[in-house]
């Protein structure tokens, strides 16, 4: 008696389990290469000629503008973001804080068409990329207050993200 209720109980109980749904499961992706490097020199530096206060006779004049380049090895068709970081005015993201002895004077930055770039935001400046690619970046002082002659400096950080 014991033996058929323990058949009928691994009956009843290895029947719950036969009934079983089956399915498959597919994955497909795409693994890009590195999208870009940095072909060039990393870093930009800018030596803005001398100035007088009378090259930024008000606020927010501008004077000195350089441009230079970020060179760039791109897989054909990637997409290119930036990111610029640096010390800013509380009141205007595209100035960055001089951290010489200057006042009433800063920098700014500018993208190829001149328009000053704001501290974290994401811009895109490549949207299909060929094999060589450049990011154009311009420095320019800005007047800001009531000047007092000294040195003028500062500094930012990109990162590059490509897609």
């Amino acid at each position: 008696m014991f033996r058929y209720l323990l058949l009928l109980f691994l009956l009843i109980t290895l029947n719950r389990f036969a009934i079983a749904d089956s399915g498959s499961v597919t994955v497909t992706g795409n693994l890009l290469s590195s999208g870009c490097s940095v072909s060039g020199a990393a870093n930009l530096t800018y030596n803005l000629k001398k100035g007088v206060a009378g090259d930024l006779p008000d606020e927010n004049s501008t004077y000195g503008r350089q441009h230079q380049a970020i060179s760039l090895s791109c897989d054909e068709g990637t997409i290119v973001h930036i990111t610029i970081e640096g010390n800013h005015l509380a009141n205007n993201t595209s100035i960055l804080s001089n951290t010489g002895t200057g006042k009433g004077v800063n920098i700014q930055l500018l993208n190829v068409n001149n328009t000053p770039i704001r501290m974290g935001e994401v811009w895109t400046p490549i949207i299909d990329a060929n094999s060589r690619e450049t990011i154009v970046i311009g420095a320019q002082y800005i007047r800001t207050g009531n000047i007092v002659a000294g040195t003028v400096s500062a500094s930012a950080t990109y990162t590059l993200k490509y897609e």
